[in-house]
C-alpha cells in the first residue's frame, strides 16, 4: 500500500524504472561478449529472428513463436494481414458492427487479449481494448510472427492471449529497391501498393503506401439466426495507408530509428435504398528509437512514441471519438556466461498515458434529449517494469524466467510471473528432432477508458444502450501450455499443444435494467367517465334517467405510452475458462507438394450468476484446417488452397461480440475454401489470381460473410 500511495500521489512513474535501468546497465559484472551460438535475441520492441532454423516448425526459443516468411505470405490468397493469418489453427477473426473488421481471438481468449503490432509498435485499434488486424497492410512485409500464450511480460497487459507482430523490410545497405503490387477484383475491389527504399551503410529509409477499396455485398436470405453487418451493394470501404522508416548510424555503437505513419479510412454503408451512413477514421503514429551497443555484450534501447486516432461514426451509434497515447520504453539486455550456462538477462520499463475524448451528442429523434450523454475527457497512467533471464543449458535446453510489476494510477499494483521452457532431447544432422515445450504466465488486464467512463450511449439507432462502469476491477488471468514437436526426418513435422486459460473478473456487458427513451402516442378505447354514485341511482330507478346510458359506454382518446430500451453496463463476471488442444501435421515433399493440417478442440466455460450462458458464443468446439501448395516443375506455377471447417457454436445477436447478447441457439457448421494461383515471370515479376470462399459459404457462426469473390493482381520488385 505504501508503494501505491506514493505512486498515486507523486504521479511520477518514470523515475523508478529509469533509475533501476541505469543501475542495471552500468553495474559491473562478469560479462563477456556473446558467443556465435548465443541465444536468439528477443527485443522488447520487436522479436528479432534473422533466420528460421526450422522453416516448417516453430523457432527454437523458449517463447513459442511461429513465423510466416515472405515466401509463405506471398503464396497465400491474402492482400492484408488479416487474410494471411485467418485460417491458422487456433486463430479466429471476427467482424463487428462497431468498427473492427478483424478482431483477433487466439485459442478462445477474448480479442482484447491479442496485441497486433507492426515492428513491435501499436498500429491501429482502440487503445486499451481491441486491435484491428484488417487495418494492417502487407505492403513491404518481411515476415509475420505469431507468439502464443501469455506475452504480458514484455508486451504489456493487452498481450495475455498472444501477439501478432508484422515485421517490415529494412532498407538496403547499399543502393535502392522497390516493389509494386496491385490488382482488381469482385465487388469493385481495387488495391494499389508499393514500396521504395534507399540505403547506405550509415543511412537508410523506406516508404510503403497502400490504396485499398471494396464495395459492399447483399445479405442472403434467412437472417433470423445471424448478424448482418450493415452493408449493401452500394456501400464502400476505402483506406489509404502510408508508413515510413528511417535509420541513421552516427557510429558503430549507436543506431537511431524513426517510424511514422498515416492512415485514413472512409466507410459508406448504404442498404434498403436509404441514405448512406458514414464512418471515418484517421490515425497518426510516430516513434523515435535509439539503440546503443555498449560493449558487445550489453545493448540498451530507448523509445518514445505517439499514437493518435480520430473516429466519426453514424453506423450503429453516432459518436465522435478522439484518443491518443504517449508512450516511453526502456529496454536493456546483457549476455554473460556463468560456468556452463549462457544467460541473456533483460530489463525493461514502459510508461503509457492514454487519453480519451468521446462526444455522443447526436441521438435519434425518438430518444429523449435528456439522455444525451455527457462528453468524456479522461486519461490515466500505466507503468510496467519487468526483469527476465533466458538461460541456455548447452544446445538442448532453454529456460526463461521473468516477472513484471504492473502499476496504474487508478488500480493497485500487481506482480506477474512468467516462465517458459523448451527442451530438445533428440536431434539429428539430417533434420530430425523431438522438442518439448511448456509455459506459464499471469496477467493483469486493466479496464480501458471506455470500459470505465463511457456514458449510456444509444446503439443501433436506440435499440439498446451501452455504458461503462467506473466501479470495474481489473481482470486477472492465468495461462498454461504444454506441447511437443516431432520431426522424424527433414520435411515432416508433427506437433501438439494443450492449453488452459483462466480469466477472473472478466469484463463483459450485462443487462442493467431499462431506460425510458421517449413516448409514443396511440389511439386507445377508454370507458366514458360517469359521475360518482350514478351506477347506484340507475340501478334503483331501473335506468330511468338519460345519464344512465353512459354506463358501459366507450370513447376514443390519445394516450402517451413510455418507450423503453434495454441498458447494458460493463460488469465483472466471475470467471471464464478456455481449454483445449491443437494438433498440426506439416509435410514438405521433394516434388513441389506441401501439406499442412490442423485441428483445434476448444472448450469454454463461463461461470457467472448474472449471465444465462455457460460457454462463450462464436467459439466452435471442433475446427479443422488444411492447406495444400503445389509447384509445377517447369513453369514454376504455384497453386495454394486452404480450407477451414467449423462446427456449431452458440450465436449472439448484436454484432458486438458481447457475451450478454448470446443465445442458447447454435449456428450451422460452415466450410470455407480459398485458393491462389501464382505464375512467376522471371525472378522479380509474378501474376496471381485469388478465389476466396469457393464454397460460397454465407454464414460463419453468428455472422454473415461475403460470398465467392475473385481478385487478379500482379507484383514486381526492382532494384
Amino acid at each position: 500500500m505504501t508503494l501505491m500511495h506514493s505512486w498515486r500521489g507523486a504521479q511520477a512513474p518514470l523515475a523508478l524504472p529509469f533509475l533501476i535501468g541505469a543501475v542495471f546497465v552500468l553495474a559491473p559484472g562478469p560479462s563477456q561478449a556473446a558467443e556465435p551460438d548465443a541465444p536468439t535475441e528477443i527485443d522488447q520492441l520487436v522479436v528479432t529472428h534473422e533466420e528460421v532454423d526450422d522453416p516448417i516448425g516453430f523457432e527454437d526459443t523458449a517463447v513459442e513463436t511461429e513465423v510466416l516468411t515472405l515466401a509463405e505470405v506471398e503464396g497465400l490468397p491474402a492482400t492484408n494481414a488479416a487474410d494471411a493469418v485467418r485460417l491458422l489453427p487456433g486463430i479466429r477473426l471476427q467482424r463487428r458492427v462497431q468498427g473492427e473488421e478483424a478482431a483477433v481471438s487466439i485459442e478462445g481468449m477474448p480479442p482484447s487479449y491479442t496485441r497486433v503490432l507492426v515492428n513491435g509498435e501499436r498500429y491501429s485499434g482502440e487503445i486499451g481494448a481491441v486491435d484491428d488486424l484488417r487495418d494492417v497492410p502487407l505492403t513491404g512485409v518481411e515476415r509475420i510472427e505469431i507468439l502464443r500464450g501469455a506475452q504480458g511480460l514484455r508486451f504489456g497487459p493487452e498481450a495475455a492471449g498472444g501477439v501478432l507482430n508484422i515485421v517490415t523490410q529494412s532498407a538496403p545497405e547499399d543502393g535502392w529497391a522497390g516493389s509494386i503490387d496491385s490488382g482488381w477484383g469482385s465487388d469493385h475491389k481495387a488495391q494499389g501498393a508499393g514500396t521504395l527504399a534507399y540505403g547506405t551503410p550509415t543511412l537508410g529509409g523506406t516508404l510503403a503506401f497502400t490504396h485499398d477499396q471494396i464495395d459492399g455485398y447483399e445479405a442472403p436470405e434467412n437472417l433470423e439466426r445471424s448478424v448482418f453487418v450493415p452493408s449493401g451493394r452500394e456501400s464502400r470501404r476505402l483506406s489509404r495507408d502510408a508508413y515510413g522508416t528511417f535509420r541513421w548510424s552516427p557510429s558503430s555503437a549507436l543506431e537511431l530509428r524513426t517510424r511514422a505513419g498515416f492512415r485514413r479510412e472512409d466507410e459508406d454503408f448504404v442498404f434498403d435504398a436509404g441514405a448512406p451512413l458514414r464512418r471515418d477514421q484517421q490515425r497518426w503514429l510516430i516513434s523515435q528509437q535509439a539503440i546503443l551497443d555498449l560493449d558487445g555484450a550489453t545493448t540498451v534501447r530507448a523509445r518514445v512514441g505517439w499514437f493518435s486516432s480520430e473516429t466519426r461514426s453514424a453506423v450503429g451509434r453516432r459518436f465522435a471519438l478522439d484518443e491518443d497515447e504517449l508512450s516511453l520504453e526502456l529496454f536493456a539486455t546483457h549476455d554473460l556466461r556463468i560456468g556452463p550456462l549462457q544467460h541473456e538477462i533483460s530489463f525493461g520499463a514502459d510508461w503509457r498515458r492514454p487519453r480519451l475524448k468521446l462526444r455522443q451528442d447526436m441521438l435519434p429523434g425518438d430518444i429523449d434529449a435528456r439522455l444525451t450523454p455527457d462528453d468524456v475527457n479522461q486519461s490515466h497512467d500505466a507503468t510496467g517494469i519487468h526483469l527476465a533471464d533466458e538461460i541456455r543449458f548447452g544446445e538442448t535446453l532453454r529456460l526463461e524466467l521473468g516477472t513484471r510489476l504492473q502499476l496504474h494510477s487508478e488500480f493497485d499494483a500487481k506482480i506477474l510471473p512468467q516462465a517458459a521452457i523448451v527442451w530438445t532431447p533428440w536431434s539429428t544432422a539430417e533434420g530430425g528432432l523431438f522438442r518439448l515445450r511448456a509455459s506459464y504466465g499471469r496477467n493483469y488486464r486493466l479496464p480501458s477508458l471506455r470500459d470505465l467512463h463511457q456514458p449510456p450511449s444509444a446503439q443501433l439507432g436506440g435499440a439498446y444502450f451501452l455504458s461503462g462502469n467506473e466501479s470495474l476491477t481489473p481482470e486477472t488471468s492465468t495461462s498454461l501450455r504444454f506441447g511437443f514437436e516431432w520431426s522424424p526426418k527433414e520435411g515432416v513435422l508433427l506437433s501438439g499443444v494443450a492449453f488452459h486459460n483462466d480469466i477472473e473478473d472478466h469484463i463483459r456487458s450485462n443487462f442493467a435494467g431499462s431506460l425510458t427513451t421517449g413516448t409514443r402516442r396511440i389511439d386507445s378505447v377508454v370507458p366514458v367517465v360517469v359521475p360518482p354514485g350514478l351506477a347506484l341511482v340507475c340501478q334503483v330507478t331501473s335506468n330511468f334517467f338519460p345519464e344512465c346510458g353512459a354506463l358501459g359506454a366507450t370513447t376514443t382518446a390519445l394516450l402517451d405510452l413510455p418507450v423503453t430500451a434495454q441498458l447494458f453496463r460493463k460488469t465483472n463476471l466471475d470467471s471464464v475458462e478456455t481449454r483445449g488442444i491443437e494438433a498440426r501435421a506439416r509435410f514438405r515433399t521433394g516434388f513441389g507438394l506441401d501439406l499442412d493440417f490442423g485441428y483445434t478442440l476448444l472448450d469454454t466455460e463461463v461461470t457467472a450468476s448474472n449471465v444465462n450462458l455457460t460457454e462463450l458464443p462464436n467459439e466452435a468446439k471442433h475446427v479443422a484446417d488444411a492447406r495444400a501448395t503445389f509447384r509445377l516443375p517447369v513453369t514454376q506455377t504455384e497453386v495454394s488452397i486452404r480450407a477451414r471447417w467449423r462446427d456449431r457454436a452458440l450465436i449472439e445477436t448484436s454484432g458486438t461480440g458481447l457475451l450478454s447478447f448470446g443465445t442458447l441457439e447454435r449456428s450451422d457448421p460452415s466450410l470455407t475454401v480459398d485458393a491462389r494461383l501464382t505464375q512467376p515471370l522471371g525472378d522479380d515479376f509474378a501474376l496471381y489470381l485469388d478465389i476466396n470462399n469457393l464454397t460460397d459459404e454465407r454464414f460463419v457462426d453468428s455472422y454473415v460473410v461475403r460470398g465467392r469473390t475473385f481478385f487478379v493482381g500482379m507484383r514486381a520488385r526492382f532494384d
